[in-house]
């Protein structure tokens, strides 16, 4: 477990040198903001591909977090005349409930046991959104908000992602484009508050993850720049084909290498 702060640059037989950790994060928040603009969701997904490689999934998670809440505040406000919020009680109250518990337990836990879990769980978006998703024709009523938020809650507390049952609700209940990603920002953005804020309560966050976090923010902003640039004549399923692939093979490189 890493208490210290990480220094920026560090000395070695041949000079100076910046820390690996600060690259990898800035690399992986260009392309998870690059793949957020393209999908609604995915910042958290990309870089917690990533981050558990440096540290345990519960301080990567806590990394991710915050460095997403940044992104997600920016669509929010930027989105913010779109949403829906009579479509958020329910769903927020379900999420809370099994964020909080998924976190508090995450703490308590031996952090390197949850690392094969989460390779599967990877393995399991990546699935689903690839060949389920097309498939499933869900109803947008109360039972649905609740069961996607609730798993949304869990896979967040655990491994520091929400987006995916979420997208899918947001899309059954939005008319729009823009309606769907404001709903989803907007809502994103009170669950990451929470969820950071449990973090925070059960001593997740650390002080080395605050400069950490400081080099995410940056990537992902430039990721944002860069996904706003494409999403105009990129094909939208080739991308998606990408991600997915990408995904598996992290989720089962991750769940062998901690077997």
């Amino acid at each position: 477990m890493r208490k210290g702060l990480l220094p920026f640059f560090r000395k070695n037989g041949k000079g100076w040198t910046i820390g690996v950790e600060y690259g990898l994060i800035f690399m992986a928040a260009v392309l998870g903001g690059a793949v957020n603009v393209l999908t609604g969701f995915g910042c958290g997904i990309v870089v917690m591909v990533f981050l558990p490689y440096l540290f345990s999934v519960t301080q990567a998670a806590a990394i991710s977090n915050m460095i997403s809440l940044c992104l997600i505040t920016s669509f929010a406000i930027q989105y913010r005349k779109e949403v829906r919020f009579s479509s958020f009680p329910v769903p927020l109250l379900c999420y809370a409930a099994t964020s909080g518990a998924a976190i508090t337990l995450a703490a308590r836990i031996n952090a390197a046991v949850l690392k094969p879990y989460f390779g599967l769980f990877l393995i399991a978006v990546a699935a689903y959104f690839a060949f389920a998703a097309p498939r499933i024709k869900l109803k947008a009523n109360i039972r649905t908000s609740a069961a996607c938020a609730l798993l949304s809650g869990v896979s967040q507390g655990f491994f520091g992602i929400s987006g995916p049952p979420m997208a899918l609700y947001f899309l059954l209940i939005s008319e729009t484009k823009e309606q769907y990603i404001g709903n989803l920002q907007v809502f994103s953005l009170f669950t990451s508050v929470y969820a950071l804020a449990m973090r925070m309560v059960n001593g997740t966050v650390q002080l080395f993850m605050l400069p950490l976090a400081a080099a995410g923010v940056a990537g992902v902003f430039a990721g944002k720049r860069v996904g706003m640039r494409i999403s105009a004549r990129f094909d939208m399923e080739q991308m998606k084909r990408m991600v997915y692939l990408f995904l598996g093979i992290s989720g089962f490189w991750t769940f062998i290498s901690n077997l």
